[in-house]
């Protein structure tokens, strides 16, 4: 399958960054609100560009778990300091101080963040097949390809048969993608095979997903690559209509 162990680490981020902010993704994507602003990434990127001063009181003061879960990711991945018990507010208690924003993965995190907004403006909420795969084609619109297999690798686990599958292949689509986008040629040509016979037998619209629009833009990257073609992972309009 294309787990983990198929993925490389991140040209732009730490891989505890990365792991970071796509469990505040996954929070988002399974959460009740319907709306983007609503969320834990929206937090993370208010937080990330203006902490503390975007919460009255400072973000470590905050009792909204959602702002917590934010702050806490954004720690982990390096982008904010720890509570600051010298730095005082005006309700008591500690902020979160931006110093670390000049951490050479800053822009990378904020941008990734963006993608993230975006992603969830129109991504459905759940945790079933069909939502998962709603989500994913969200994911590939904007390129976020490590994040196609973080959505879909559980739903890959608990399947069977033809499901299962058809699951990997999408799911492989994504890691070839993943490969190209850090110019691994072989291992986006390897990966993009495999998918191709995955989907061989799928049908064209599976769940909703347009499984056929994605099986020509891998029969496309994979020409482009036997071509000697750049591995660059290609636009998919298809996944944003």
């Amino acid at each position: 399958m294309g787990g983990r162990r198929e993925l490389e680490p991140d040209a732009e981020l730490p891989l505890a960054a990365r792991d970071a902010l796509v469990e505040l993704l996954l929070c988002d994507l399974v959460s009740s609100s319907p709306r983007a602003a609503d969320g834990v990434v929206a937090h993370a990127v208010r937080l990330l560009a203006d902490a503390p001063s975007a919460y009255p009181g400072g973000a470590a003061a905050s009792v909204d778990l959602d702002v917590a879960r934010a702050r806490d990711a954004l720690v982990m991945a390096g982008l904010l300091d720890d509570l600051d018990p010298t730095d005082a507010v005006p309700h008591g208690g500690a902020a979160v101080r931006a110093a670390r924003a000049a951490q050479p993965w800053a822009s990378s995190a904020a941008a990734r963040l963006a993608a993230y907004a975006g992603a969830l403006s129109g991504a459905p909420r759940g945790s079933d097949l069909a939502t998962r795969l709603a989500q994913a084609r969200h994911l590939f619109a904007r390129q976020l390809f490590f994040e196609v297999h973080e959505v879909l690798e559980p739903a890959w686990q608990c399947a069977a048969g033809a499901e299962r599958r058809h699951l990997q292949g999408v799911i492989q689509a994504a890691v070839a993608w993943h490969h190209g986008a850090r110019g691994n040629a072989s291992g986006a040509q390897r990966l993009a095979m495999a998918a191709q016979v995955k989907l061989a037998d799928a049908p064209d619209a599976w769940m909703g997903f347009p499984l056929r629009e994605l099986r020509a833009s891998l029969g496309h990257f994979i020409a482009r690559l036997a071509a000697g073609a750049s591995a660059d992972p290609p636009i998919l309009a298809w996944a944003a209509r």
